[in-house]
């Protein structure tokens, strides 16, 4: 599968190959792009966005979390309709929901 990344930057190429390891079986990442102050946003198929902020040695945390969540959310019903998973503060996951 292909996916593209923005922002790329030997600073952040453990940050990088961990997100690529994490979605190695799967067709569900379709962009990475990195900022100038190293913000991290994922584009995926299921979770539409996803926000990992810029703490790189939180990268396992927050990549472990959202296959938990991906995990939960499995089987609900409103699963295709979210809109954006923000784990910039791990203490304060936020899913954002769709609502038409």
């Amino acid at each position: 599968y292909e996916f593209k990344i923005v922002g790329w930057s030997i600073n952040y190429q453990d940050s990088i190959s961990k997100i690529i390891q994490a979605y190695k079986n799967s067709s569900e990442l379709k962009f990475i792009h990195i900022s100038d102050e190293g913000f991290i946003t994922l584009e995926e198929n299921k979770f539409k966005k996803i926000f990992l902020g810029n703490q790189p040695e939180k990268i396992d945390l927050k990549l472990k979390l959202i296959s938990e969540i991906r995990t939960q959310l499995k089987n609900k019903e409103f699963f295709g309709k979210i809109d954006n998973l923000d784990l910039t503060d791990i203490n304060n996951v936020t899913l954002k929901v769709f609502k038409p």
